[in-house]
């Protein structure tokens, strides 16, 4: 018979982690930093109707532990390679075996589960089964949180360090797709620009924000009000000055200032005069201004 969690929800919310991972009844093993970020990434989904799923289930001790962080309303999942973890469907977990590595895992793992809210994987580590883990959780969640944890694998030599092909290496480039919103870079969004809202590092765990919503284009706004005309120095003296002069000459010309007080205008006109001044080409320029409109269209 399955055994109902008895814990008073009020006393939950006092807990931090590192209290229920001492307090539960089974072995459990995590790094001593983990628990700040947990306390940070996790508050949010405390005492309410989640579904949590942990990658690395065997022992027990976690799935006990976040049972009692997160409280009774939390539907808490784990996932484990060995058919022994099966061991704690007694005790009020739901249990799935299953290889991480796997896509038809995943596939009818989420085909039973539907949405989840929270993944954590603590798994086997290796840089092929994180990124299948957190490719296949992307493809199905509109919002919530994916944490891998001991992401330091990435730099043992035992796990394949050094190489391009890293779980972190793959994090970083990343960053590259979530700056891609913005309109005036000159990098393509992919799958993961209109998935990833943010990344957080932490010591050898990385925690994705997921928030489909809020993963829009970047643009450069101006408010109304009154320009002091000055000399940009911001990026050093020679060509970059002398485009700076050209374009607060055209902005004292009456109706090229109207046309230049519009934002999209005003920056492609800076951009043009500026490469000018910096020998590059101009014409490059006017197709890189072409494909980010065809980029900003991408998230409208």
């Amino acid at each position: 018979m399955t055994r109902k969690p008895e814990t008073n929800p009020k006393e939950t919310m006092q807990k931090k982690s590192e209290d229920c991972f001492n307090q539960s009844p089974y072995y459990s093993l995590k790094l001593s930093n983990y628990f700040q970020a947990y306390d940070k990434l996790f508050e949010a989904y405390r005492g309410k109707s989640i579904t949590f799923v942990e990658v690395g289930a065997l022992s027990g001790g976690s799935l006990h532990m976040w049972r009692n962080y997160f409280g009774p309303e939390a539907r808490i999942i784990g996932i484990d390679l060995n058919p022994a973890a099966k061991r704690w469907v007694s005790d009020g977990f739901e249990i799935f075996v299953g290889n991480q590595q796997s896509r038809e895992f995943w596939h009818e793992f989420y085909s039973s589960v539907g949405t989840i809210d929270v993944l954590l994987d603590d798994g086997g580590h290796t840089y092929a089964q994180q990124i299948v883990t957190i490719e296949e959780a992307l493809d199905r969640m509109e919002t919530g949180l994916i944490v891998l944890e001991d992401t330091c694998t990435s730099f043992m030599r035992e796990f394949g360090f050094p190489s391009v092909n890293t779980f972190t290496e793959w994090s970083k480039r990343r960053i590259d797709s979530i700056n891609a919103r913005f309109e005036d870079v000159d990098i393509t969004p992919d799958f993961y620009s209109k998935k990833i809202q943010s990344i957080q590092f932490f010591t050898s765990l990385i925690a994705f924000h997921v928030n489909e919503r809020d993963c829009v284009a970047s643009k450069t706004l101006e408010n109304n009000g009154v320009r002091v005309e000055s000399l940009d120095l911001r990026h050093g003296s020679g060509g970059l000055h002398s485009a700076q002069i050209v374009i607060d000459s055209l902005r004292s010309v009456s109706f090229l200032k109207a046309i230049l007080s519009r934002s999209r205008a005003s920056r492609f006109v800076i951009t043009i005069v500026r490469r000018f001044f910096q020998n590059r080409d101009v014409r490059q320029t006017i197709k890189d201004y072409t494909k980010k409109r065809s980029k900003t269209s991408e998230f409208d």
